[in-house]
C-alpha cells in the first residue's frame, strides 16, 4: 500500500472508494463508519476521508457513480443526446446491469436493498443517489429524442419507468432472489431485447 502521504489525491480516493464498496457489501450502509473504510484503504486516520467527501452519504453517493458509468453523464449529457435512439439506450442499459454484474456490486446492491427494505431513512437515500436519477437521466434522454421528433411524443418519466422496469425486473430476479435460468440469458441479451420491445411501443410513426 503506498505511503498516504505521497499518494496522488485521485489514487487515495479510488482507494477509498474501492474500500467502501466492500465495506458496504459486508457490514451495510448503517453499521459502516469512516472508521471502517479507512481500515479496510490502509488509511491510518479516519479523518482523511473527509478531505474527499462530505460525509458517509457523499461516499455512497460516490460509490454508486464509480460502479455505475451512466450516473456520470448526468453531469453532461450532451454527448449521450447526440447518440442514436438506439445506441444511448444501449449505453444506459448496459451500464445499468454491468453495475449489478460486478461481484462486489452485486453484494453491495444485495445489503442496500435488504437495508432499505426496513429503513425507510436508507430507503430514501439509496433512491436519491441511484433510482430516482437514472430515472431521471432516461427521462431527459428520451424526452431530448422525442422533442426531435425521433420517437412518439408522450410522458417521458412515464416512458423511462417503462423502460427500466424490466432492468430492474432482471437485476431483482437474478441477483437478489437468484431465480435458477433455464437456458442462462446473458445481459446483453436482456439489453437488446428489452430496447427492441420497448421502442416498437414508442417509436416515432
Amino acid at each position: 500500500m503506498a505511503d498516504e502521504h505521497v499518494s496522488a489525491p485521485e489514487v487515495r480516493r479510488q482507494q477509498i472508494l474501492d474500500a467502501a464498496l466492500h465495506v458496504f457489501a459486508d457490514r451495510g450502509f448503517t453499521r459502516a463508519t469512516n472508521r471502517d473504510i479507512a481500515r479496510a484503504a490502509g488509511i491510518k486516520s479516519p479523518g482523511l476521508i473527509y478531505h474527499y467527501f462530505e460525509n458517509k452519504e457523499d461516499v455512497l453517493k460516490a460509490v454508486l457513480e464509480n460502479f455505475a458509468p451512466t450516473l456520470m453523464q448526468l453531469r453532461s449529457t450532451d454527448a449521450l443526446h447526440a447518440m442514436p435512439v438506439r445506441d444511448g439506450l444501449r449505453l444506459i442499459a448496459s451500464s445499468y446491469l454491468a453495475m449489478a454484474d460486478d461481484p462486489s456490486c452485486g453484494a453491495c446492491f444485495r445489503v442496500l436493498v435488504a437495508e432499505a427494505v426496513v429503513s425507510e431513512e436508507v430507503a430514501h437515500l439509496i433512491a436519491q443517489i441511484g433510482p430516482m436519477r437514472m430515472l431521471g437521466l432516461v427521462a431527459g434522454f428520451l424526452s431530448n429524442k422525442m422533442d426531435k421528433g425521433e420517437l412518439r411524443r408522450q410522458d417521458p418519466n412515464i416512458a423511462a419507468r417503462c423502460f427500466i422496469g424490466p432492468l430492474m425486473t432482471y437485476m431483482f430476479s437474478r441477483h437478489l432472489l437468484k431465480i435458477p435460468e433455464n437456458p442462462i440469458v446473458s445481459s446483453e441479451t436482456i439489453v437488446d431485447s428489452v430496447i427492441s420491445v420497448f421502442l416498437e411501443g414508442i417509436a416515432a410513426q
